[in-house]
């Protein structure tokens, strides 16, 4: 261990309220070391013990972390402690119907009891798994949280998969159960032979002359009246679900997800639970409850901020802004051409008479950003994520902040580099183009169900995650997304975009 040692010197000055000003000085060799831990403006954990005096870097998410305890870092524990915590405060808002914290704990928990006698007794160490193909509604919370409180694995169903996709998900990630909704009944049934390993069929909403049989049952036979809390022990490397990619690169893959990834909530509550965004009370999101990017990156942070979410049956530009003025939303989520539909829309005299200040979400077009936001009245978050790298960049600053079109920076807990072909970092500036690649100090692996020869992201030796998204970096860190690795055409030694 290489140690180096300086003379320093303590001065003390007059400062206002709660702090004193004590300068230390330290050796400029020591200070330009690249140990050094500190930069200007940092803010640092300052504790005595044993007489001596200890500055370390200030932390937050990894004092919340421990704080909260990676023991209690499981989805049953994150829904049972705010239905205690929260109560009667509503958490979730479904066209008139309206789910306080503790109604969501009680109907997951009736969904619970439901499978458990429905199944009978499993193995833990392989644990059924139990599909669910439902559009936005109620329901798909039950059944989430439901499973998830089961110790049996949750697997949500692209609503619009059809014919041969379907069937590959539903094959590949050996289901053994199924809740589907009743639109959906003929769609199963025509890939229905393929798949032998499903023991049971359970549907949502069917009409009043279904009668149910053997196979196919109505999920309202299997809710138990039980809505006690299910005793069945959880630990954080327990599989919560697997999540499927769109396969864009071929056939689907099982993204697998341990309870662990409820960190996720934590981490982004944390960048955006501080200052402005601390002012969040009720979210409004048309995105569609299958993806990685609602669960990881908007329920549970939902939670974490003890807010409320209102959720629509699926994204409507001519409905959008009476939904967003009905629930009283102060923050909006968007993904894909969600924010070019609603600029496309016809100019309103009331277009800015409505409650939300902050859209997040990701893809937003740079050739309308600032517009959107002058024409809606409301601010921007652009973020980054993946289904197998979710929510790691964020950017605040936008084009209030002279970040037009960036995706932003790192969140707390993660690192991310911009490098070439040979896993060297590149320098800022949009002459270097190069692959996303990201860490996190969080005990979180990178995990495919089955894992396929060839995955679009891989772990390297170094730890990271090799996204296969290209940007380049300003001088600031922020970075810019250009593409896919998959679609960079080589020409005369350099990369570009296709």
């Amino acid at each position: 261990m290489s140690i180096q040692a300086g003379k320093g010197k303590v001065t003390k000055k007059k400062s206002g309220a709660g702090y004193k000003n004590v300068w230390i000085y330290v050796p400029s060799n020591l200070s330009r070391d690249s140990a050094f831990p500190f930069k200007d403006g940092d803010d640092v954990e300052i504790e005595i013990r044993d007489k001596q005096m200890i500055i370390r870097p200030h932390n937050t998410l990894k004092d919340r972390i421990s704080e909260y305890g990676m023991e209690n870092v499981t989805l049953k524990h994150l829904i049972e402690t705010k239905a205690v915590e929260n109560q009667e405060r509503p958490f979730l808002y479904f066209n008139d119907e309206i789910y306080s914290y503790q109604q969501i704990n009680a109907e997951a928990n009736r969904i619970a009891h439901g499978i458990m006698k429905l199944v009978g007794e499993y193995i833990k160490q392989n644990p059924p798994k139990i599909a669910v193909f439902l559009p936005n509604c109620p329901e798909f919370f039950f059944c989430w949280f439901g499973i998830s409180k089961t110790g049996m694995i949750f697997v949500p169903v692209d609503r619009f998969l059809r014919g041969d996709s379907l069937k590959f998900v539903l094959d590949h990630c050996d289901c053994e159960y199924l809740v589907l909704d009743y639109e959906f009944l003929e769609s199963f049934k025509e890939i229905r032979a393929a798949l032998p390993r499903i023991k049971k069929v359970i549907i949502r909403n069917p009409p009043a002359d279904f009668k149910s049989d053997e196979f196919y049952r109505n999920l309202t036979e299997i809710v138990s009246n039980d809505t006690s809390n299910p005793n069945i022990p959880i630990i954080t490397n327990d599989i919560m679900e697997i999540i499927y990619t769109e396969g864009t690169t071929g056939n689907p893959k099982g993204v697998v997800y341990r309870n662990m990834k409820v960190l996720s909530g934590l981490i982004i509550s944390e960048g955006l639970g501080s200052g402005r965004y601390g002012q969040v009370k009720l979210i409004y999101c048309p995105a569609p409850l299958y993806q990685a990017f609602f669960q990881l990156d908007i329920i549970f942070p939902t939670m974490f901020l003890n807010a409320s979410i209102a959720i629509a049956e699926r994204f409507d530009a001519s409905t959008f802004w009476e939904d967003v003025r009905r629930y009283k939303a102060d923050l909006i989520i968007y993904y894909g051409g969600i924010l070019q539909t609603l600029f496309n829309q016809a100019p309103r005299d009331n277009d800015r008479d409505q409650p939300a200040k902050w859209a997040i979400g990701g893809e937003a077009p740079r050739h309308i950003w600032e517009n959107f936001e002058n024409r809606f009245g409301i601010t921007l978050i652009e973020g980054w994520g993946a289904t197998e790298a979710v929510a790691s960049i964020i950017n605040r600053r936008g084009s209030r902040g002279g970040k037009l079109g960036s995706i932003g920076i790192p969140l707390d807990g993660f690192e991310v580099k911009v490098v070439d072909e040979n896993g060297k970092e590149l320098p800022p500036g949009p002459q270097h183009i190069g692959e996303i690649i990201t860490k996190t100090f969080t005990p979180s692996l990178l995990e495919y169900y089955k894992e396929p020869e060839a995955t679009p992201m891989i772990r390297g030796k170094d730890g990271y995650v090799y996204t296969g998204d290209m940007a380049y970096r300003d001088k600031d860190g922020y970075l810019y997304y250009t593409g896919r690795k998959a679609d960079i055409i080589k020409r005369l030694g350099g990369s570009i975009p296709a």
